[in-house]
């Protein structure tokens, strides 16, 4: 009796959500009419190589299907190379591999990057150096989502940052909202998730504020995974992936002729991205092909991305047949609005400028949300290079290790590595050379490494960090790690280091170090050091790499 009431009273339920939005329940997106010639795509997307539902091949066919041009694939991993070499044509969509690094200030994308020979740093800024170093574009993903925000500054070479992240705002919404989604999806997809998309009020102000520094471009993105996780072991079996590529598009305007050709086009799309050369939209509410935005100075056109000296004058386009509201934006404040299809503005001012469209009656996206996101045309003096990063400090140094008479270090190793090491010498520079080869493992996570090791007490207390010039056969990562003893407690801080071909000076700040394991809510004991350490492992460089390392002159730094 008390289920078939139950029973009665979730049907009720679902009748009054019916009766309630039973025109939304039938919507489908407003078509524009304009005919124009853009590359559609989408950005933020998970497979099988990492937490995905899908393989390339079945996520490529829903993207057919959803009429995209191009697909980002941004697996989990530092980087994920299975994912890398996915990239290709795959059911004629262009699939651009990358990967979600997570790193200690949050999660950041990485796309169009040459695959690398060691593992991308964990730390936010170095991690967007590695991505840029291998001639990829990096964006902070879902800044300020509940699960995973950035927590980080955003002092990094990054080139843009998700305005909007769908999965973020799915778990970002009201409790009621969430639990008629499952009854709603199955009728209407879109009108399922467009529903439930809030003004990114908090994301839009940081992203002007970044742009009141320097370039940064604004990206509407997925998160797609074919499914929902609500824990580890439990999934919801939806949002699917043909749904929401038909929610959320990058539109990429293009000449009339552009390539076929999968790496002409790869090189396209991804240069476009790389200097902004796109704006997004909400397409599931409405197709926004055609838009436009750009600037005029006698016969020189302007794009968005781009840097102009002199007064211009500023066009938005907007040739749609459905009501809509053109926002004019400089600096982050709107500066005039028009419900016409042309927005003509005069420029006498320096500043950013940047364009957004909003759908005026909508049934199923609000008002307050930008439909359509335009990156900005920068009015001001061209940008010079910027020397970023601390000054250079007037440091005095004490030798901890020449490595002239013997090995200060020794080799320490798992059993299926293996490491060597000898003293030589190169000209007037005396050295320590290690020659390694990380194991391959045969469980998930079993532990692999070898390390140079100093394992002695010692006090440390009134210095800085320390320097030393190292340099390797090919680019390599390493963790540089100090341990110390605090409450009876051996406790681990480490740093990762970039080491390339030719010597290099590094420098390691104390204060810089992370604690990796022990007591974290306590500073590093320099009075109490008991050990030094040079490691190579599964978390910096790729399975079974070998390699050489060259170290010399160590020193402490006050």
């Amino acid at each position: 009796m008390k289920l078939k009431n139950t029973l009665k009273i979730v049907l009720l339920f679902l009748l009054l959500i019916f009766l309630l939005n039973y025109k939304k329940f039938f919507f489908t997106p407003y078509k524009s009419d304009v005919n124009s010639s853009e590359l559609e795509g989408v950005i933020h997307v998970h497979s099988i190589l990492s937490d995905g539902k899908s393989d390339v091949k079945q996520i490529s066919e829903e993207a057919k299907k959803a009429g995209l041009d191009f697909l980002i694939l941004t697996d989990h991993g530092h980087p994920n190379f299975k994912s890398l070499k996915q990239e290709g044509i795959h059911n004629s969509i262009s699939v651009i591999s990358g990967s979600e690094i997570s790193v200690h200030e949050g999660h950041l994308l990485g796309i169009g990057f040459e695959e690398p020979t060691y593992k991308f740093s964990p730390v936010g800024k170095e991690a967007m150096e590695d991505v840029r170093e291998g001639g990829g574009i990096s964006i902070i993903a879902h800044p300020n989502s509940k699960k995973v925000p950035w927590n980080g500054n955003f002092d990094g070479n990054f080139n843009g940052i998700e305005i909007i992240n769908i999965d973020s705002q799915m778990r970002g919404h009201n409790l009621v909202s969430l639990v008629t989604l499952p009854f709603i999806y199955p009728i209407n997809p879109l009108y399922a998730f467009l529903r439930i998309i809030k003004n990114p009020v908090e994301e839009i102000k940081k992203w002007d504020s970044l742009n009141k520094k320097g370039e940064v471009w604004g990206f509407y993105a997925l998160d797609a995974h074919g499914k929902l996780s609500i824990t580890e072991s439990f999934s919801l079996p939806f949002p699917s992936y043909s749904s929401l590529f038909r929610i959320i598009k990058l539109h990429i305007p293009v000449e009339k002729d552009f390539p076929i050709n999968f790496r002409e086009k790869r090189a396209l799309i991804l240069n476009s991205l790389k200097n902004g050369k796109f704006y997004s939209s909400i397409d599931g509410a409405s197709s926004s092909r055609g838009f436009r935005f750009y600037g005029k100075k006698g016969n020189k056109f302007l794009s968005a991305g781009e840097i102009e000296e002199k007064e211009s004058d500023l066009f938005v386009e907007a040739s749609f047949n459905f009501p809509f509201e053109i926002h004019l934006i400089k600096n982050g404040e709107t500066i005039k609005k028009s419900k016409e299809k042309i927005l003509k503005y005069r420029v006498k001012e320096n500043g950013f400028y940047r364009a957004e469209v909003h759908l005026i009656n909508n049934p199923v996206l609000r008002e307050d949300v930008p439909w359509i996101l335009s990156n900005p045309i920068y009015m001001r003096s061209k940008k010079t290079d910027e020397i970023n990063g601390q000054k250079n400090e007037l440091l005095k140094e004490k030798f901890l290790t020449d490595f002239k008479n013997e090995k200060y270090f020794v080799e320490e190793k798992d059993q299926k590595s293996w490491v060597h090491t000898e003293i030589s010498e190169d000209g007037n520079k005396n050295y320590l050379l290690m020659k390694f080869k990380l194991g391959i493992p045969e469980k998930k996570n079993e532990n692999l490494w070898c390390a140079l090791t100093r394992r002695e007490y010692m006090n440390f207390n009134e210095y800085k960090g320390l320097s030393f010039n190292i340099k390797s056969d090919k680019k390599l990562r390493v963790w540089f790690q100090v341990r110390d003893i605090f409450q009876n407690e051996e406790r681990w801080w480490a740093r990762s280091v970039k080491i390339k071909e030719n010597w290099e000076e590094k420098i390691i700040y104390f204060k810089d170090l992370y604690n990796i394991k022990g007591k974290k809510d306590y500073p590093i004991n320099l009075k109490y050091i008991t050990g030094i350490f040079f490691v190579f492992d599964r978390g910096s460089t790729i399975e079974g790499t070998d390699g050489k390392i060259y170290l010399s002159k160590l020193c402490l730094i006050y």
